[in-house]
């Protein structure tokens, strides 16, 4: 099953439009809330480049853009962590705790450079 944001990400991927302004994508939803089949088109608004073939979009998803979305989920994981401790850079931060945020900043800034990136990540754990 190809998920709403692997569809999206595919269809950006292969021709530079964007999600909510040139096209629009959709889901059906099981009685749970969660989706419980393929992603579809469900609106192709630009009217200067053709719509895709969606199945094709659906097999170069597949083909090529599994790890530049498996990178770009984790990066915006990443960034999402890095929010969540930007206070512990602020002037009023004892330095004890500042140093050992810096680190674990430090570690996430560097994920990319992990071997396995973007399909085997080594998270750090966030000081206490």
């Amino acid at each position: 099953m190809i998920v709403h944001d692997q569809l999206i990400h595919a269809i950006e991927q292969e021709t530079g439009l964007t999600h909510g302004t040139d096209f629009l994508v959709a889901h059906p939803l099981g009685k749970d809330g969660k989706q419980c089949g393929d992603a579809y088109l469900f609106r192709w608004i630009n009217q200067e480049v053709p719509q895709p073939d969606i199945e094709l979009m659906k097999a170069r998803y597949h083909e090529c853009h599994c790890d530049t979305f498996a990178a770009k989920v984790a990066r915006e994981k990443r960034d999402f962590l890095l929010a969540q401790t930007d206070w512990t850079q602020n002037a009023d931060v004892p330095a004890l705790v500042k140093e050992k945020y810096t680190a674990y900043r430090q570690t996430l800034r560097d994920l990319t450079s992990q071997a396995g990136f973007p399909t085997s990540i080594d998270w750090p754990v966030s000081p206490q």
